[in-house]
């Protein structure tokens, strides 16, 4: 004999079947390191280059972005309203996650370009100094 499903569970299951990866890890985490390689190539810099402070505004950067793509992709696949004219219950934190990912990427910029002016640091001026081009001592 088959049991009966409440009109409760019956909306969660057909919310189910719209879930969406933003909140899957391994999808999430591969996906920043791609966000990061994009920030990294157009600045025409290496993540070993960067400071420690950098690379934290970086990695938050890419993980909030990340979660805006992967929101975005649902949209695409789903629509952003439901049949009756609903929209997904995460979206506040959608629009969170636009503002904040705008901020990080002006923070990342920001830290960057005062970096960049600061000139070298101490161990690349001592490298300039006592070894060539190609690592010979001088």
């Amino acid at each position: 004999m088959k049991k009966e499903i409440s009109k409760a569970q019956l909306e969660q299951r057909r919310m189910a079947s719209r879930s969406h990866t933003a909140r899957s890890q391994v999808v999430a985490r591969r996906r920043a390191g791609y966000v990061k390689q994009s920030v990294l190539q157009a600045a025409g810099i290496r993540y070993a280059d960067l400071d420690l402070i950098a690379r934290r505004y970086l990695d938050l950067y890419a993980r909030v972005q990340t979660k805006v793509e992967l929101y975005d992709a649902w949209v695409r696949e789903h629509g952003f309203l439901d049949e009756e004219g609903r929209t997904p219950p995460w979206i506040k934190e959608y629009y969170a996650a636009i503002n904040t990912a705008g901020r990080l990427l002006a923070r990342v910029e920001e830290h960057l370009r005062r970096h960049q002016q600061a000139g070298p640091s101490p161990l690349e001026l001592h490298l300039s100094r006592h070894y060539d081009a190609d690592g010979d001592v001088a």
